[in-house]
């Protein structure tokens, strides 16, 4: 991935969303959004617990795009360049390069207005998109969330993802629970190796 690509996501745009690569400038958003309540329960412990500012996670996603590891976008409405949400596109060096995970978090201001929808709709669009047309080609695409965050589940399943599988008590949320972890995918109708 690394060699053939951009280690800088692409402008993902439609007429109400824009999104973008992350800046420092995002720190303080970034921050806002991992210190809610809400998110914390749903990040997972392992982000949680090396989460220590905005501007360390905006750089260590930053890093990570940088040695294509993955696709960290902010997300900003058009008459805003503000980060009202995260998208990132990960897994991308694994052992399977057809497939690649999500994960997301909106804004607490943001939230309930379909932001996440439309963004997961155009990261969707891109990684499927093939190689020779300035996409990563991606055969599979998936997620998890946790059982109880509807939210989360609903914009996945407006974007176009089926739940596959339920994982028992697999999900870590808050400072020590479990809960049901799903599983959701989406194939590319159109792949070809």
């Amino acid at each position: 991935m690394a060699g053939t690509f951009p280690t800088v996501p692409p402008v993902l745009e439609d007429d109400r969303l824009r999104l973008r690569p992350l800046r420092e400038t995002d720190a303080a958003r970034m921050d806002d959004l991992d210190r809610d309540e809400r998110t914390k329960n749903f990040i997972g412990r392992s982000r949680a617990a090396q989460f220590t500012d905005g501007a360390t996670v905006v750089r260590r996603m930053m890093d990570r795009n940088a040695r294509g590891e993955a696709f960290d976008w902010a997300i900003t409405a058009h008459e805003s360049d503000l980060l009202i949400g995260h998208v990132f596109l990960g897994g991308l060096t694994g052992v399977d390069d057809t497939a690649a995970t999500l994960g997301y978090a909106v804004h607490p201001d943001s939230r309930g207005r379909g932001v996440m929808t439309g963004a997961l709709k155009l990261v969707v669009e891109w990684a499927f998109r093939p190689v020779e047309e300035g996409g990563p080609g991606r055969r599979r695409l998936s997620l998890r969330t946790a059982g109880s965050n509807l939210a989360s589940r609903y914009a996945a399943e407006r974007a176009g993802f089926v739940h596959v599988a339920t994982e028992p008590e697999a999900f870590p949320t808050g400072a020590s629970g479990f809960e049901d972890s799903l599983i959701y995918h989406r194939l590319n109708p159109n792949w070809t190796p």
